[in-house]
């Protein structure tokens, strides 16, 4: 888990944004959210994973907190309802993120929002 993970990081070249971005989206976020599924029911799993997650969201470059949040996102859709569990952890995260310098990440944050409440069926908003 820590190595994929950690890919999240590796932008390769800074300059190739589109590469990375591709990488992340196409690659990346299935295999972690579906990592997250075939640990069915690891409450456990699931907190360390989601927890590694957000700390790449803390990251210094823009695009690598972007899609940290992206497949965070990913993964809470793939979890569904079950998403309840790990929801304490999230929120401080997602309310930091609500103020971040990128106004992409911000965005992503509206959306990673509305597709928690989505599978909840609960108010995150409430809790920010």
């Amino acid at each position: 888990m820590e190595p994929l993970v950690e890919q999240i990081t590796n932008t390769l070249s800074s300059e190739d944004h589109e590469l990375y971005l591709t990488l992340m989206r196409s690659h990346l976020s299935p295999c972690i959210a579906q990592l997250a599924v075939a640990t069915s029911s690891g409450e456990t799993q699931w907190k360390k994973l989601n927890q590694q997650l957000l700390i790449k969201t803390r990251e210094s470059k823009p695009m690598v907190r972007l899609c940290a949040l992206q497949i965070a996102g990913s993964m809470y859709s793939k979890l569904g309802s079950e998403v309840n569990v790990i929801l304490p952890e999230i929120i401080p995260f997602l309310s930091e993120l609500m103020e971040d310098e990128c106004e992409d990440v911000e965005k992503e944050v509206q959306e990673t929002i509305k597709s928690i409440e989505a599978v909840t069926g609960e108010s995150v908003q409430q809790y920010l």
